[in-house]
């Protein structure tokens, strides 16, 4: 009987794989759940195991090819189990390889010295030690057999701390997973803007005073005198130059963080029906004027109205810098009421908002660990232990079933309850 192989399900973002490397040949007798080949792709590394016990019978897709998901790439012709006189046969070559590879290595190192140094094949000697291990006077009577003159050992040169200089090299075609993190690497460099980049800038004048005071730079603060050191003097001038329109930009960041932080709590806080409800807020008044009981996020919204102020502010301030002529700027006084009304109103609000709201969050840990359970995005944390593929199959059975991660792996006997709870400590 004849049973097809072939390549595994790849993940979603994988849209094809290669043949890296057939473990078994064809001919080879394999075991039920024995790797038999190797599919690399652009992510990960799978590994094909065989179903049955038998033998290849013919290999379709040779090392190279490239494979797509669940394609045929073998046949294996099921056989019976090796039989107890072919284990002891497979056991006994074994043991005779072994033992073979340790007597070539199990020479004294005054041995191998002289092996190393006259060049010599320990196969063609004939050893007089237990075991047939090789003396130091088995090797003078093989040259003096062959009548070959020691010659002078080549001395390896010392110079160099290590022993790279003596390691064989070989090159080899660069794995499909390696040449995407190198093609990646190189876009990285062609396409994303470096800080270090300027553009349309004449950089000559630059170049003249890095090459006059490079030298008196780095003596005398030990520190070669590059390209950023005069990029931050130039974003230093430019703050200084203009000292109201970069405190209005201060200020506007910071209402740009705030505001952030206070529409994040309104959408945590929403609920406790229809919305997410992960943490609760300090009931500051009585209550919604539309749902009796419901505990609106007042001082969030508040907050998020006094950041929306100071971005308009200094949007004012923005405008009004570029409104001058030559070194006058008559629109100063807008500008600084601007700077001061966003200032007063961050100085008077943050503390109420930070007393009032930011002190009194409480997470709902029960809502929390329903989440957690109810996600199959948990399949992650299973995949060190169960695999990529079978853990793929349970995040898709998950979102078939409706049923939760945890409630599959303890029907399936994966893990039991006591394991899984050991994950998410």
């Amino acid at each position: 009987m004849v049973t097809e192989i072939k390549s595994p399900t790849y993940p979603e973002s994988v849209a094809d794989g290669t043949i890296a490397n057939w473990v078994k040949k064809e001919g080879q007798a394999v075991k039920q759940d024995e790797l038999i080949a190797e599919i690399e792709t652009d992510k990960i590394v799978l590994e094909v195991l065989s179903p049955i016990n038998g033998k290849i019978s013919k290999i379709l897709k040779p090392e190279g090819e490239v494979v797509n998901s669940g394609e045929l790439i073998a046949q294996i012709e099921e056989t019976s189990s090796h039989t107890e006189e072919e284990d002891q046969e497979d056991s006994l070559k074994e043991n005779v390889s072994s033992k073979n590879e340790n007597n070539s290595l199990n020479h004294g190192p005054a041995v191998r010295r002289m092996l190393e140094e006259y060049n010599l094949d320990p196969k063609n000697i004939t050893g007089s030690g237990k075991d047939g291990r090789i003396s130091k006077s088995d090797i003078k009577n093989y040259l003096e057999n062959i009548n070959k003159k020691p010659e002078k050992p080549i001395e390896k040169d010392m110079s160099t701390s290590s022993g790279l200089t003596d390691r064989d090299e070989e090159r080899v075609p660069m794995s499909r997973m390696r040449s995407t993190i190198a093609k990646r690497l190189l876009s990285v460099t062609q396409e994303t803007a470096m800080l270090t980049t300027f553009n349309e800038v004449d950089m000559k004048p630059i170049k003249d005073l890095r090459k006059k005071f490079g030298d008196e730079f780095q003596t005398e603060h030990g520190l070669k005198l590059g390209f950023m050191g005069f990029f931050v003097s130039a974003s230093i001038n430019a703050l200084k130059k203009f000292p109201v329109a970069n405190a209005s930009s201060a200020l506007k960041n910071l209402a740009l963080e705030i505001g952030k932080i206070a529409n994040d709590i309104r959408l945590m806080a929403s609920g406790p029906i229809a919305g997410l409800a992960e943490i609760g807020i300090p009931a500051v008044h009585a209550g919604s004027s539309i749902m009796p009981g419901k505990v609106n996020p007042s001082l969030a919204e508040c907050m998020n109205m006094v950041c929306f102020n100071v971005i308009g502010n200094d949007t004012a301030v923005s405008y009004a810098a570029q409104g001058g002529q030559f070194e006058l700027n008559v629109m100063l006084p807008g500008m600084l009421k601007c700077v001061l009304e966003s200032t007063d109103m961050l100085k008077n609000f943050l503390p109420i908002f930070s007393a009032n709201l930011i002190d009194g969050l409480t997470a709902n840990k029960q809502k929390l660990q329903e989440n957690i359970e109810n996600s199959p995005v948990i399949v992650t944390l299973l995949t060190p232990k169960i695999g990529y593929l079978k853990s793929a199959e349970l995040f898709k059975e998950s979102l078939k079933t409706g049923k939760t991660i945890r409630e599959l792996v303890v029907s399936k006997k994966i893990m039991s309850n006591k394991e899984i709870d050991s994950l998410f400590k």
